[in-house]
């Protein structure tokens, strides 16, 4: 070796990798892992709620959290909603 670092490929995220990473939106319990996706954001915000009932400052950090998981979940019940309606589902 001369010491010269090997050529990068450049990453690219193809839509094959796309339609991977998004596959439970197709499988025949979705609204079950959508179900299940929203309860853990619902579990966040009352966590978040009783440690702000119990005094504790770590409180608004998770219930921060809850938020921002909820958003998220509320976003990919969009997303795969639209996609199952695109593939005609």
């Amino acid at each position: 070796m001369d010491g010269a670092a090997a050529p990068r490929r450049p990453h690219r995220r193809t839509a094959q990798a796309q339609l991977r990473a998004d596959d439970a939106a197709f499988a025949a319990n979705w609204r079950t892992v959508i179900v299940v996706d929203l309860a853990m954001a619902v579990a966040v915000l009352a966590g978040g709620l009783v440690l702000l009932w119990s005094g504790s400052d770590w409180g608004w950090a998770l219930l921060a959290t809850g938020f921002v998981y909820t958003f998220f979940a509320f976003g990919r019940v969009v997303k795969w909603r639209r996609l199952r309606r695109q593939a005609g589902l």
